[in-house]
């Protein structure tokens, strides 16, 4: 997992950012999850306790 630069020692903080690190490096919740060492459901209580969404909206087609 490449390094994440932690601006502060905020646990909260340093847990959000590695959680969105570990799902835009693997693109999946379960990979994510098996990258951290925790369970799928583990991670997605944290996405949800984060307000992480996840997949990324696609932004609207131009019409």
């Amino acid at each position: 997992m490449p390094r994440v630069a932690l601006p502060d020692l905020n646990l909260e903080n340093a847990e959000r950012l590695l959680c969105i690190a570990a799902l835009e490096q693997t693109g999946s919740i379960v990979e994510a999850a098996q990258l951290l060492g925790i369970s799928r459901r583990h991670l997605a209580r944290k996405l949800i306790k984060h307000g992480i969404v996840w997949p990324k909206p696609r932004p609207a087609e131009a019409k």
